[in-house]
């Protein structure tokens, strides 16, 4: 059946027609309200240290530290070793980590201050996005509170590298608002989202939408979301070789269960955002291996219901079609098609919510017109002088104060690595976080032989940590257990052969392999993966020589003790 053609009406009023942000002073009084009670609900993160991927992207990327011109060029490069050591080519994110370790350096406190104010942001240009969906004002700012204080959210906002995850969302919002009065100005904010973050592709399809519904015929319009595609395509070539330099994808059980558990992840996500259930870091919660499992069949009924009313509202043209899309879209990036380490993560909601939200605001106001009854208790609460709209104030105030309570006390796991382990260990009492955690307890007690089953099944979650075991003191007395060390070389190896598969050429990733190798007594090995380190070339060089000098010394003495104190020749 042919899409209905939306009414003119629709077009005369809709956001093409009108000013791209109403109220500018309102809106920024509103962010700057939404900043401070960001900074009550996230005051339990907010002298959080720098924790997991942090080090990668601040603390350790000395790419960033220095911010010359050649660490510029290096990070623009697609090919670069910014790109391959973070297995992702965001040279916008990185450039904007440079920008503030040039202010805050070590201390984490002003990035989270950063992160908050980013959030925020997001949280209040959603009110303009939403009233060019037609959505009333009051309804409009209550999604946008919902989503300032849900927990999801939590994770993005107190975890500093998820930075980019805020950017990505807040240039991508810019793109949808501006593209009807300023489609060139839209275009460099698109741009610079999925070069933030590959999420903010879903922009693209819900700008169509919108455009085609708007009527917004005029050739400049149509053209410049054809220069997004382009865009997106060029972006793809050199994101997609950046993500395979890395081991984020696994693929240890079967399709079936693969199908099972991609429909079961939607059911989760779905009770995530209506009611916060579930939400915690690093999550890995049991795959779904059967028909009969609940979270799969909630999946199956959620998926009907949803294609059902998205169907209805694109058959319509109606602006709730371009929510739907955005959830879709959304979802589809972190669905498992292409399975993740850790399946399942409260971030990658942030890119959901907005469109679930949009989608949830316009269903409701569409059933609230058409109820005889709504008329009669507006009459009710007239005779009574009781505001119209009260009970939807009570209900998003209920709400709201709910979801910030639940905020506070999620921010509080995000303190450091060892609070943010209890906590994903309380979560997924038998994912990666609660191996790690047990096989540290096994160490305290010098039980060697539980200390390593527990690595080794961290390992099979897709733990990749072993070269940091030498380094821990609380493992060095275990070292001596010939199980333990059996252990460290069996994990070793396997480290080995995945950045072989990768195909990892970085000189961080080259640097871990050469480590790898000397951790299993293979020098040969190790002194090639540094000279290949050298040659890759980067912010590491004269690191890597200094390592490779004192290789080769040991080395040569390693020699002339077999020798019996006569000297080889060199390499």
């Amino acid at each position: 059946m042919a899409l209905v053609t939306p009414p003119a009406a629709d077009a005369a009023e809709s956001a093409a027609a009108r000013p791209i942000v109403q109220g500018a002073v309102s809106l920024t009084l509103l962010w700057a309200a939404g900043v401070l009670v960001l900074l009550a609900v996230y005051s339990p993160a907010l002298h959080g240290a720098f924790v997991s991927d942090d080090f990668l992207y601040v603390l350790g990327n000395e790419w960033i530290h220095r911010l010359d011109l050649a660490d510029v060029q290096e990070i623009l490069n697609p090919w670069g070793g910014p790109a391959s050591a973070t297995f992702n080519f965001a040279p916008v994110n990185l450039l904007l980590h440079g920008i503030q370790w040039s202010f805050f350096g070590k201390d984490p406190f002003g990035y989270h201050l950063t992160n908050i104010a980013i959030h925020g942001l997001v949280s209040i240009l959603l009110i303009p996005l939403f009233g060019r969906a037609r959505i009333a004002s009051q309804p409009a700012f209550y999604g946008a509170a919902i989503f300032l204080l849900h927990p999801a959210n939590v994770e993005a906002v107190a975890w500093v590298s998820q930075q980019k995850t805020l950017v990505a969302m807040a240039l991508a919002l810019g793109a949808l608002l501006s593209h009807p009065r300023r489609p060139a100005l839209a275009t460099v904010f698109f741009a610079l989202a999925i070069l933030t973050k590959a999420s903010a592709a879903f922009a693209l399809p819900v700008a169509a939408w919108w455009a085609w519904r708007e009527r917004c015929e005029q050739p400049p319009r149509l053209k410049w979301l054809v220069v997004w595609a382009v865009l997106l395509c060029l972006y793809a070539v050199p994101e997609v070789w950046a993500v395979r330099q890395g081991e984020e994808a696994v693929s240890a059980y079967g399709a079936a269960t693969h199908f099972l558990t991609l429909i079961a992840f939607g059911a989760r996500y779905t009770a995530m955002a209506l009611t916060s259930y579930g939400v915690g870091p690093f999550h890995q919660p049991p795959l779904a291996t059967s028909v009969a499992d609940r979270w799969f069949l909630s999946g199956v009924l959620l998926a009907l219901l949803f294609g059902w009313r998205a169907f209805v509202a694109l058959r319509r043209g109606a602006a709730e079609g371009g929510f739907w899309i955005w959830a879709a879209i959304g979802y589809a990036m972190v669905s498992q098609i292409v399975p993740f380490i850790f399946p399942l993560a409260d971030r990658y909601l942030y890119f959901i919510l907005p469109g679930l939200i949009g989608a949830a605001l316009l269903v409701g106001q569409e059933a609230l017109s058409a109820l005889t009854f709504v008329e009669a208790a507006g009459k009710w609460m007239a005779a009574r002088s009781l505001p119209r709209g009260s009970i939807a104030f009570a209900i998003a105030l209920a709400a709201c104060t709910g979801f910030g309570l639940r905020s506070h006390a999620q921010a509080a796991s995000w303190l450091s690595d060892d609070s943010l382990a209890i906590a994903a260990a309380r979560g997924s009492p038998d994912g990666l976080s609660a191996h790690l955690l047990a096989s540290r307890e096994a160490a305290r007690r010098h039980d060697a032989v539980t200390a390593a089953a527990e690595l080794r099944a961290a390992a099979d979650e897709g733990w990749t940590g072993v070269l940091g075991v030498p380094d821990d003191r609380l493992y060095a007395p275990l070292r001596k257990d010939p199980r333990f060390e059996a252990m460290l070389l069996e994990l070793a190896g396997r480290f080995i052969e995945g950045v072989k598969r990768s195909g990892a050429s970085s000189q961080p990733s080259l640097i871990a392999l050469a480590r790898a190798h000397e951790l299993r007594g293979e020098r040969a090995e190790q002194r090639a993966a540094l000279e290949r380190a050298i040659a890759e070339g980067g912010p590491l060089t004269d690191a890597v020589r200094q390592v490779l000098a004192q290789a080769e010394r040991a080395d040569a003495a390693a020699k002339r003790h077999e020798t019996g104190g006569e000297s080889s020749p060199p390499h």
